[in-house]
């Protein structure tokens, strides 16, 4: 998942870039290792939605 903050809600002319957290289910017994993975993203408004 990619946590927003309040701030990342607003639409921004540049792109944000995150880490990705990765959650494992318990008792799995194992762990990430290495380089967490990162994520570049832009958030746009959407059009209003029309009523057919």
């Amino acid at each position: 998942c990619v946590v927003l903050t309040d701030t990342d809600k607003e639409p921004v002319s540049s792109w944000l870039e995150r880490e990705v957290q990765i959650r494992l289910p318990r008792g799995l017994q194992i762990e990430l290792t290495g380089q967490r993975p990162r994520v570049s993203f832009k958030l746009e408004k959407r059009p209003a939605a029309t009523e057919p």
